[in-house]
């Protein structure tokens, strides 16, 4: 087994969390974790990233892949890659999240767990809480910031327009046709 780590590794959230009057100012200007992570203007969070793999002899098993989430649904997708778990720890921006959690759990194998991540953040809970409310899913809370959801095995896979247009994947076309 393997483990497919997708990130832009940028740290967009230094940015957000950073910025004049913020609330986690002071964090982020005290925390390492944001210090001395950009060369030339660039996030050097991906190399960081790769010397903590080398570093604990994970690297046959791990398998980086810098993409943004929509982009890395796709290669799961185009690969046929469903993973029997997901964690979660993408963008903290509603809709983005709550895209991400439509996604993924539609990849997700049958069976499988969705493990969310930063649930203190207010738009995140909110995303989660609706996606499961949404799909009947109960779900499980670690702590105040982690949780986690189980795919039914009978689920069978819908696309996201038939859920909510109504619309079957059939009859749903972005594209129309001239005709002939």
């Amino acid at each position: 087994s393997f483990v497919l780590s997708l990130d832009t590794w940028l740290l967009d959230l230094r940015y957000v969390w950073g910025a004049e009057g913020a609330a986690h100012r002071q964090f982020v200007e005290r925390d390492p974790y944001f210090r001395g992570v950009e060369v030339s203007g660039a996030s050097q969070l991906y190399f960081t990233f790769l010397q903590n793999c080398l570093a604990t002899n994970t690297s046959h098993r791990i398998i980086p892949l810098q993409s943004t989430s929509t982009n890395g649904a796709m290669a799961l997708i185009a690969r046929k890659l469903r993973p029997s778990l997901m964690y979660i720890d993408a963008s903290h921006a509603n809709p983005d999240v709550a895209i991400d959690y439509e996604n993924f759990y539609e990849i997700l194998a049958p069976g499988g767990a969705l493990a969310v991540d930063d649930l203190q953040v207010p738009s995140v809970a909110e995303a989660f809480l609706a996606f499961c409310s949404r799909l009947g899913l109960t779900p499980v809370f670690e702590n105040t910031k982690q949780g986690y959801v189980m795919k039914p095995f009978a689920s069978r896979p819908r696309s996201v327009a038939a859920s909510q247009t109504g619309v079957g994947p059939k009859r749903f076309s972005l594209v129309k046709r001239a005709k002939t």
